[in-house]
């Protein structure tokens, strides 16, 4: 049974940036109304709250998150394979089954993650404009924001970058299936020592 199929959706997938900026503004009106809810109606303190979603999503997005973005590049690097191999096999491999479910769990998973940060940051900013802060409180207040945006940008362009159907800007720089994957053999290994330094 197919989707769906109108005029607003085709106008939303014809350009991946207007799909994901009104994707943001669906999770930002919906943690919105979940933080006033939990606030005014359930009378939860705000900061009581805001640890509850820490203790809950935010562990999530450090694990899921995690995975996602280290999904992202197998999945990008099928993608410019596909592009730049010239053997019939090879090709049919990197957008067959197995490389195809890779990159729809990549970019469906980013996408959680990123709705899950936007939830996250939403929440924090509409908690600090209730409770009463002290001049102390906004230089983290600034690098908690900075943060979030840097990060809402990067798995965004992450996500633009896999679901989108040409290859990434590596491919501007060179279309040989070798160096291609040794870049992202580099960049995975890289991240994977860094998560699990983290651990």
């Amino acid at each position: 049974m197919s989707t769906d199929k109108n005029l607003f959706d085709d106008y939303l997938k014809k350009n991946l940036v207007r799909d994901l900026v009104f994707r943001a503004l669906v999770w930002l009106v919906i943690s919105g109304i979940a933080a006033y809810f939990a606030i005014h109606t359930l009378n939860i303190q705000p900061l009581d709250y805001l640890d509850r979603m820490g203790n809950s999503l935010g562990r999530l997005v450090n694990s899921v998150g995690s995975v996602s973005i280290l999904l992202c590049l197998p999945a990008l690097m099928f993608k410019d394979l596909e592009a730049s191999v010239k053997t019939p096999g090879y090709k049919a491999f990197m957008g067959g089954c197995f490389a195809g479910a890779i990159r729809r769990l990549a970019g469906d998973l980013s996408l959680w993650t990123l709705g899950a940060i936007i939830t996250l940051s939403s929440s924090f900013l509409l908690v600090a404009t209730i409770v009463k802060l002290k001049s102390s409180d906004y230089l983290p207040l600034f690098v908690f924001t900075a943060t979030a945006v840097m990060m809402i940008a990067g798995i965004g362009a992450i996500n633009f970058l896999v679901r989108r159907s040409a290859p990434t800007p590596l491919m501007t720089c060179t279309n040989n299936p070798t160096v291609i994957s040794v870049v992202y053999g580099v960049i995975t290994a890289s991240l994977v020592f860094i998560v699990l330094k983290q651990l």
